[in-house]
């Protein structure tokens, strides 16, 4: 079926909206874990430059410092680690995928991530349904969706600040002040997603 095959690319619906599916492998894409190894990281630098600051006001003692430092790279390190641990064991409860659906518009794109239960055929059909070629209710299949979807972040084009392209991880990251989408989308795809964000985005990519 050509309609299958090209559901799971990006097509435009009815509604006016480009909607697509993408399944990546958590194992073979480092992106997520990367994103949470950030984060970590970030917390535990910003905690460091706190407890740095107070022993300065105590009064500068550089041993205090090195102590202070030395803690912190190490707890830096376990951090690091259990990140990693904590991710794998996350990978095989979900089993080793992670599902998304994106729907993009002159508005902006919206980043719907599916629940593990969440079958890709049925997805797919509501996608077609949407799209005018399956049978259907298309208000009803829209409302699927949004019911199915765990967890889910919107960027506003007008917000946008920048857009980084990383296309050999299929990668597209919208950034906005406290709002930083990422957009995945395959190869055959990634060119005209990445000119059309550009295109509706006030700011060029970095």
């Amino acid at each position: 079926d050509i309609f299958m095959d090209r559901s799971e690319r990006v097509v435009q619906c009815r509604d006016g909206k480009y909607r697509w599916l993408y399944e990546m492998s958590l194992y073979t894409n480092p992106t997520v874990l990367m994103l949470v190894m950030k984060i970590m990281g970030w917390v535990i630098v910003g905690i460091w430059v706190f407890l740095i600051i107070i022993e300065l006001c105590d009064g500068p003692s550089w041993e205090g410092l090195w102590d202070v430092t030395v803690t912190f790279f190490f707890m830096f390190l376990l951090m690091m680690a259990l990140c990693v641990v904590g991710y794998f064991v996350y990978a095989l409860m979900v089993g080793g995928k992670y599902v998304v659906l994106f729907e993009m518009d002159d508005n902006g794109v919206m980043h719907k991530q599916m629940p593990p239960g969440v079958k890709k055929a049925q997805l797919i059909g509501r996608i077609a349904a949407l799209a005018g070629v399956a049978s259907g209710n298309p208000g009803m299949t829209a409302q699927g969706i949004r019911v199915a979807a765990r967890t889910q972040m919107h960027s506003d084009f007008k917000t946008v600040r920048s857009v980084e392209p990383f296309p050999r991880r299929h990668l597209i990251k919208v950034n906005a002040p406290f709002n930083y989408n990422q957009v995945y989308v395959g190869k055959e795809d990634y060119d005209f997603v990445l000119n059309y964000i550009l295109d509706h985005t006030t700011r060029k990519n970095k």
